[in-house]
C-alpha cells in the first residue's frame, strides 16, 4: 500500500456476543450508485478539537470548503457527484502520525468498544454540514496504529502471522514512528478472538452510519473493506490454526463438517483418506493430524495446495467481513473489497482477483503510478464484477509526477468500464502531509475539475454481469455471478468439462473464464458436443477452436469462443471441453487454468475431469466452471458499418500480404469489431488480427492495441463474420483506428492455402482506406475506392 495514512489496524479475537442496539432501517436509495461516478478524494486528517465534539474546527471546515472550491466550483451533476474519503478505524486508530493519532476502542472496562464518539461522528457532521457524500474505508487490517484492543490481541503470539520458521510476524505501531505495515494477525476463522471483536466492532460501526443515513439521505456513497488483506509472505501463515483449518478443510471435517459453521465450504471433493492424500500430493503423511504444510517453493503439487489455501484464507476473510456488513444493514451493491491491483505483486501475497471479488458485494482496487492508467486492469475488474471502485490511486508516485493526461486519463479510462467510485489519494495541504501525493495544486487537481464539468450530466457506461462487457448478447446460461477460485491444470492427458442446458436453438458464443499460467507449449484447445443424460459428450465435436498460447493471457479473464451453432435442440443438454493435448505433463506449471466453484452454483448441468485425455470422465460434486452461453450474439451499438452493398471474397493473405482498413469511431470505445473473413484450404500458420490508431496518412502507429491469433481450425472455409472482442476504451471520439489482417507462417506459395476478407471497389465507406502490403506490413499502398466488409462497435 502506497498511502500516507495507509490502512489500519489488526484484525483480531475474543469474546462476547454484539447485539446491534436497534433494528437498522432500510438504506437510502436516493440515487442509485450504478448509474453515479463518485470520486472522493482520500482525507484522513480532519479530527475534532476535543473528544466527543462534533463542531467543525476552523482547518477543517476550511478544507472542505476549499475541497468543493478547487474541485466543483461549478457544482457536480446527476452522474458525477465529488465528495470524500476517509477511514473507520474500527479496531483502534491510526497512530503513526502525531496529527492524526486518536484511539477508536474504548478500553479493556469497555472490552474494546468501537467509539463513534472518538472520531467518527466528527466526520459525518462534516459531511452533513458542507455537503460533501462520504465514503469510509472500514479498516481494521494490518496497515495502522496502537490501540488497546490491538495491544491486548497482540498479546497473545497464537493470534498472530506465522512465517514459515514458526516466528511470530507482528510488528506494533510507535505513535509518531511513521507509517507500519506489520500488524498481521492471523486470518484463520479458528482464531476465534480475531472473528469476534472484529465482526462486533464493524457491525457496530456499519449501524452507526446507515443510521446517519436514514437521517440524512444522499450523503453516505458506502464502504471499502480493510485495505490490501494480504499475508505477510509469500510463504503464507503458518501459524497453528491455519494449519489446522486447513487440515480440517481438506476433509470436510471441523468448522467444515456437517454440523460446522461454513458447512459446505470445504474442499469439493474432500479427501476421505490419509492415503488418498498422500497419492495426490506425493507425501507420506501418517494421518490427517500429522499433516505439515511445505516449508518453501520445491514446484510440487503439495506446495501449489498450500498457496491454494493461502489464498483462500484471504478470499474466506474478505468475504466474511462483506457479509458482515451487510447483515448490519449496508446494501450489497455499496460494499466493496480493497486489494491490490494485478501487478508482479499478487502472486506472492495471496491478492489477485479472485479474492478481491466478493459475492454478491462489489470488487475494489488500488491503483498508482502506470496501474493508474493501465486499461487491462479497470477492463477485467468490469469483467469480474459489475460493480466496482478504485479505492486508492494516483498517477503520480514520489519522485514522479504523472502529466495532465494520464491524470484525467485515471478518471476516464474507470468511467469507461463502468466503475462506480473512484478515490484519488490524497487532499491534503502539502507533500509531506500526503506521503508525495498531495493532489491540491496539481495537475491532478485540474483533471478532477475538466472530467467533473464534462461528464457530470452524462450517465456513465454500465456493464451488468454477463459475458466480457463488450461480448454483448442475449444470455441463456450465466454461471458468471458468485465466488470463483481460479486453478491451472489443463495439460497433455488432464482436461475438464462443464455440461449445460440450452432454451433455444441457437448458441452463437460461449464465454469461457481461463488464463494461462507460464509458458503453455500447446494450445488451448476448446470443444462443444451435445451431451448425453449421464454428462458424456457423444458423436463428434460441433465445434473445435485452436487457442494460440500468445492469444490466452495470463490474467485470469473472459474467452470468447463464436462456435455460430443452429439447429440444436431447446432443453438439451450441451457442454465445452477445456483440454490441451500438446502441453506437456509436467506438473501446474505451463498449464491453462480455469475458474470454478464449489458451492453448487450451477445445478442444471456438471463439471467432470479426466487424467486420461477423455478416456473416462469423474463428477466432482457440486463443482461447476465459470462460463456464459448465449442465445443470439448480438451486442453493443453499431458504429461503422461497412456491410451493405457487394463483397467479393478473395483470399492473398500469407506471409508477406497483409491488408488493412481504417474507419473513424464516434465515441471513446470500442467493444468489438466484425470482420468477414474465411480461409482457402489449409493454411499453415494462424489468422493474425491487430487493431491500431493511424495518422493522417493511414500508417498504424504505436503498439497493437489488441492482437489475437486465431488458428487454422478456427476459421471456417465458407466465408463469414469473425467477431473480435476488442474491449478497448480511452479512445478519441473522431480518431482514426483500424485492423491489420496477416498470417506470417503462412507460406508465400501462392493464393492456394491463404486467407481470405471481403471487399468493395465502389468507395462505399470513404470514411477510411483499404490498404496492401507485399512486404510484411513494411510499407502499405493504398487501394482507391476500395474497402473491406467489417462492423465496428461503440
Amino acid at each position: 500500500m502506497k498511502r500516507y495514512f495507509l490502512a489500519a489496524l489488526a484484525l483480531c479475537l475474543i469474546v462476547g456476543n454484539f447485539v446491534l442496539s436497534k433494528p437498522v432501517a432500510a438504506f437510502s436509495q436516493l440515487d442509485t450508485i450504478k448509474n453515479v461516478f463518485y470520486i472522493t478524494p482520500i482525507d484522513e486528517y480532519p479530527k475534532p478539537a476535543s473528544y466527543g465534539s462534533t463542531t467543525p474546527t476552523s482547518s477543517d471546515a476550511t478544507r472542505m470548503q476549499d475541497l468543493k472550491t478547487r474541485l466543483i466550483p461549478n457544482g457536480d451533476g446527476p452522474y458525477v457527484k465529488v465528495g470524500w474519503s476517509t477511514s473507520i478505524w474500527y479496531m483502534g486508530g491510526l497512530g503513526n502520525y502525531p496529527a492524526m493519532s486518536i484511539a477508536e476502542t474504548k478500553n479493556a472496562a469497555a472490552d474494546y468498544a468501537w467509539d463513534a464518539d472518538a472520531r467518527t461522528a466528527y466526520k459525518l457532521n462534516l459531511t452533513k454540514t458542507y455537503n460533501l457524500p462520504i465514503l469510509f474505508h472500514m479498516n481494521g487490517g494490518h496497515w495502522g496504529g496502537s490501540s488497546p484492543l490491538v495491544d491486548y490481541l497482540s498479546s497473545d503470539n497464537n493470534r498472530v502471522e506465522w512465517d514459515q520458521n514458526n516466528t511470530p510476524v507482528f510488528t506494533k505501531a510507535v505513535v509518531g514512528s511513521g507509517p507500519i505495515d506489520g500488524q498481521y494477525f492471523s486470518l484463520s476463522r479458528l482464531n476465534t478472538a480475531l472473528y469476534t471483536y472484529k465482526k462486533r466492532n464493524l457491525q457496530q460501526a456499519i449501524a452507526y452510519v446507515v443510521n446517519f443515513d436514514q437521517a440524512n439521505p444522499g450523503l453516505v456513497v458506502g464502504v471499502s473493506l480493510d485495505s490490501e488483506t494480504i499475508h505477510a509472505s509469500g510463504n503464507g501463515d503458518y501459524n497453528p490454526f491455519v494449519i489446522e483449518e486447513w487440515r480440517q478443510w481438506l476433509q470436510g471435517t471441523g468448522i467444515y463438517g456437517a454440523s460446522g459453521a461454513y458447512a459446505g465450504q470445504g474442499k469439493n471433493p474432500s479427501y476421505t483418506s490419509i492415503a488418498q492424500f498422500n497419492t495426490a500430493m506425493g507425501t507420506s503423511f501418517s494421518s490427517f493430524a500429522a499433516i505439515d504444510p511445505p516449508r518453501s517453493n520445491n514446484g510440487s503439487v503439495f506446495w501449489q495446495e498450500w498457496q491454494h489455501w493461502q489464498k483462500l484464507l484471504v478470499d474466506h476473510h474478505t468475504q466474511d467481513m462483506a457479509d458482515w456488513i451487510q447483515a448490519a444493514g449496508m446494501p450489497a451493491e455499496r460494499i466493496f473489497s480493497h486489494e491490490i491491483a494485478p501487478s508482479g505483486l499478487i502472486d506472492s501475497f495471496q491478492d489477485d482477483p479472485s479474492v478481491a471479488n466478493l459475492t454478491p458485494q462489489g470488487l475494489g482496487i488500488t491503483t498508482y503510478g502506470s496501474y493508474a492508467t493501465n486499461n487491462s486492469i479497470f477492463q477485467l475488474a468490469k469483467n469480474t464484477n459489475s460493480s466496482w471502485g478504485i479505492f486508492e490511486t494516483n498517477p503520480t508516485t514520489p519522485g514522479n509526477v504523472a502529466s495532465y493526461t494520464d491524470d484525467y486519463n485515471s478518471l476516464q479510462y474507470p468511467w469507461d468500464n463502468g466503475a462506480q467510485v473512484v478515490c484519488p489519494n490524497a487532499w491534503g495541504w502539502s507533500d509531506t502531509e500526503t506521503g508525495g501525493y498531495n493532489i491540491r495544486g496539481t495537475n491532478y487537481e485540474t483533471a478532477i475539475k475538466d472530467f467533473v464539468n464534462a461528464n457530470k450530466n452524462t450517465l456513465k457506461p454500465y456493464f451488468p454481469m454477463g459475458g466480457s462487457g463488450g461480448s454483448g448478447g442475449t444470455i441463456d446460461q450465466n454461471n458468471a455471478s458468485g465466488t470463483f477460485t481460479n486453478y491451472n491444470d489443463i495439460r497433455s492427458t488432464n482436461q475438464r468439462l462443464q455440461a449445460f442446458t440450452v432454451t433455444s436453438t441457437t448458441l452463437p458464443k460461449i464465454d469461457i473464464w481461463s488464463y494461462k499460467n507460464g509458458n503453455p507449449a500447446g494450445d488451448l484447445v476448446v470443444k462443444v458436443y451435445a451431451f448425453d443424460s449421464s454428462n458424456n459428450p457423444t458423436g463428434s465435436p460441433l465445434y473445435t477452436g485452436n487457442i494460440a498460447p500468445s492469444a490466452v493471457s495470463a490474467t485470469p479473464g473472459w474467452i470468447t469462443v463464436n462456435t455460430n451453432l443452429t439447429g440444436l435442440t431447446p432443453g438439451g443438454k450441451y457442454g465445452f471441453i477445456l483440454s490441451s493435448p500438446g502441453t506437456g505433463d509436467a506438473g501446474l506449471t505451463n498449464t491453462y487454468g480455469f475458474g470454478y466453484s464449489d458451492s453448487n452454483v450451477y445445478p442444471q448441468g456438471a463439471e467432470r475431469y479426466s487424467s486420461n485425455s477423455g478416456t473416462s470422465w469423474a463428477t466432482e460434486a457440486n463443482r461447476s466452471l465459470k462460463f456464459i452461453t448465449y442465445s443470439s450474439a448480438s451486442g453493443g451499438t453499431i458504429d461503422q458499418n461497412n456491410s451493405n452493398g457487394t463483397f467479393t471474397n478473395y483470399n492473398d493473405l500469407r506471409q508477406s500480404y497483409q491488408r488493412l482498413q481504417t474507419f473513424t469511431i464516434t465515441g471513446t470505445t470500442l467493444p468489438k469489431i466484425d470482420i468477414w473473413s474465411y480461409k482457402n484450404g489449409s493454411p499453415a500458420g494462424n489468422l493474425v488480427i491487430k487493431v491500431y490508431a493511424f495518422d493522417g496518412s493511414n500508417n498504424p502507429t504505436g503498439s497493437a492495441l489488441f492482437t489475437v491469433n486465431i488458428a487454422p481450425s478456427s476459421v471456417s472455409a465458407t466465408p463469414g463474420w469473425i467477431t473480435l472482442n476488442t474491449n478497448l476504451t480511452g479512445l478519441t471520439a473522431g480518431g482514426k483506428y483500424g485492423f491489420i489482417l496477416s498470417s506470417p507462417t503462412t507460406g508465400d506459395a501462392g493464393l492456394s492455402n491463404t486467407y481470405g476478407f471481403g471487399y468493395n471497389d465502389s468507395n462505399l465507406y470513404p470514411q477510411g482506406v483499404e490498404r496492401f502490403s507485399n512486404n510484411g506490413g513494411t510499407s502499405w499502398s493504398t487501394e482507391a475506392s476500395r474497402s473491406l466488409k467489417f462492423i465496428s462497435y461503440k
